[in-house]
């Protein structure tokens, strides 16, 4: 809600709990084997500040509840089958591409591969994307992932560095009039899979649209 300049007209939901509870009766119709895991963005209901804690239970209390659904802040670490997984949303990225030559949105996996040369999620301080200071500093990468996973600019990419898999997912919302002002092109409906013993990448097309980049 109030993403963007006129977005609220383009809502078929318009109320943030309601939003929510739609999201919630989807994420339940998946099967309880399969686990899940959700972190924020600067669009939820936290604050807009990183490192942003998960989604309370006010929000989403069913979700709370499912045994299979973990909620996680952002950024955060997860380990899967044994792999270390580091999984932030992207908001710091704007950041990025507004200070350094040669990156821009339609190719998020290299500013990911940029914070991890500097070892660090928020290299800069008082720029657009806010920071709150914590005892401990959560956006400093200590460890080598195996995976970084992020979002934030609804396009799909990958790449790697030293031994780290770094993928930008897409998104399942077509191109917004605004993204068309600011003539940014998202991908989506493309679901990215990863083979953990291999790393081999593969891409699975949901979307029928005409708008996937």
């Amino acid at each position: 809600m109030g993403i963007y300049p006129s977005q609220f007209d383009e809502l078929s939901i318009k109320d943030i709990y309601d939003q929510y509870e739609e999201f919630s009766k989807l994420m339940l119709q998946i099967p309880e084997h399969i686990q899940i895991i959700i972190n924020p963005g600067q669009h939820d209901a936290v604050r807009w500040a990183d490192p942003q804690p998960a989604v309370s239970e006010k929000y989403l209390p069913d979700l709370h509840k499912a045994k299979n659904i973990h909620l996680v802040g952002s950024p955060s670490w997860i380990e899967i089958e044994g792999l270390k997984v580091l999984v932030y949303h992207g908001a710091a990225y704007h950041d990025l591409y507004a200070s350094i030559t040669g990156l821009n949105p339609t190719n998020p996996s290299k500013a990911m591969i940029e914070l991890l040369k500097k070892r660090d999620i928020m290299p800069s301080y008082g720029l657009n994307q806010p920071y709150v200071p914590e005892k401990k500093d959560f956006m400093i990468i200590k460890e080598e992932p195996d995976f970084f996973l992020s979002g934030d600019m609804h396009h799909k990419d990958y790449g790697s560095y030293r031994g780290t898999t770094a993928i930008s997912n897409g998104c399942f919302q077509g191109r917004t009039d605004y993204q068309k002002k600011l003539g940014h092109v998202p991908t989506p409906g493309i679901a990215i899979t990863v083979n953990l013993k291999s790393r081999n990448i593969f891409e699975r097309n949901f979307y029928k649209g005409e708008d996937n980049g």
